[in-house]
């Protein structure tokens, strides 16, 4: 019986429904909330807990595999707590577990403006770069070095083990993503991207990085072309008025900041006006939009520092790096061949079927 300890986000409803369309019968669902759950629907075989309560242990006894679906402090106390003995542990790496809690503050950068960030992550910074670290810092460390025996990612392993080495012993595992390109798309199947818009990130995230792409779309000529940017969640309001400021005194009218949240028919209103997305954070995030961006035709850039060039580079998807963007790049869309191409490949890997395959094969019960 393999345990999933995940947190209320959107995603969790459909990586369940992979796990028990691929594995039925063989799971149990912890998922950590707050006062109220936002987004994870109640299933038979999941419970709601709330960090401090009694969990009880005896939906626990058959439980073979731990499966952590990003890595956090309460849920490594709870399998301290409820599951001490030696149980294959992976993590599935979503990306801010590793990089903004762990790797940031061993020296991988990921914020182009940390300054918006606040005096506490200064100091902890400072304390990291001491080598005085918080207990919970501790903990973590000491759980992914003792019981995380396998690392579920296509694109940070390496990166993990540069920076935090002497605690990575459990062995890299691929295969396994919560977006299944089938089950996203939905209205979008067969649409593609045409217009004028040019998409920059996905959220007021700091790692979006937003600035940074300004230093480069800044040497060109965008034309007519509206640079919309999502800004309706994450971040701090300082840094959203930041980014707004600089967008206004760059583009003026032709930067179009999207406070307000935008309803999935919306979004995706938009995407089909996208024939450029830009993508500038310096780690493994908006996985989901980019493979979407990439579908409908438009031509995408990410940073060279971010590893999910290398990953979309590895499977042959023709994809681009913000950091030599050229004139003609704006001026030209993607040839048919390639927008056909790219679109066949993630078909061909990131389909339901082949993902739902992949998860008996990392996961079934003879592994």
């Amino acid at each position: 019986m393999q345990l999933h300890l995940f947190d209320d986000e959107k995603v969790v409803n459909r990586a369940i429904d992979l796990f028990e369309k691929a594995l039925p019968n063989q799971n149990i669902y912890i998922c950590f909330v707050g006062d109220i759950v936002h987004f994870v629907n109640a299933t038979n075989n999941l419970y709601f807990y709330k960090e401090g309560e009694y969990f009880q242990i005896d939906n626990l006894k058959n439980v073979n595999k731990i499966i952590i679906h990003n890595l956090s402090y309460r849920k490594v106390v709870f399998i301290n707590t409820y599951l001490p003995q030696p149980i294959p542990c992976y993590w599935n790496i979503w990306g801010g577990d590793l990089y903004n809690t762990i790797l940031e503050y061993r020296g991988c950068s990921i914020y182009y403006e940390p300054r918006y960030l606040g005096v506490k992550y200064f100091i902890r910074k400072a304390l990291c770069y001491l080598n005085i670290y918080s207990n919970i810092q501790k903990t973590v460390l000491s759980f992914i070095k003792n019981r995380v025996t396998h690392f579920v990612t296509s694109a940070d392993y390496d990166t993990a083990k540069q920076y935090i080495r002497d605690y990575i012993t459990g062995v890299q595992v691929t295969g396994f993503r919560y977006y299944p390109i089938d089950v996203m798309l939905g209205e979008l199947v067969d649409k593609s991207a045409k217009g004028n818009v040019l998409l920059l990130g996905n959220s007021a995230s700091f790692t979006n990085n937003h600035s940074y792409a300004f230093k480069y779309l800044s040497n060109l000529d965008l034309k007519d072309k509206k640079i919309v940017v999502p800004l309706s969640y994450g971040g701090s309001l300082k840094y959203i008025n930041h980014i707004i400021k600089q967008g206004k005194r760059r583009w003026g009218n032709f930067f179009v900041p999207l406070q307000d949240f935008l309803s999935l028919d919306k979004y995706n209103q938009l995407l089909t006006t996208a024939e450029i997305c830009i993508f500038s954070s310096w780690r493994q995030e908006a996985f989901g939009n980019i493979v979407i961006a990439l579908y409908l035709g438009a031509k995408v850039f990410l940073s060279e520092r971010s590893s999910l060039l290398n990953y979309f580079r590895s499977i042959d998807v023709v994809i681009y790096p913000l950091e030599q963007m050229r004139q003609e790049d704006i001026d030209f869309p993607l040839s048919d061949e390639i927008k056909e191409s790219n679109r066949k490949i993630l078909f061909e890997l990131l389909n339901e079927q082949v993902i739902v395959n992949n998860i008996r094969n990392i996961w079934g019960n003879n592994k």
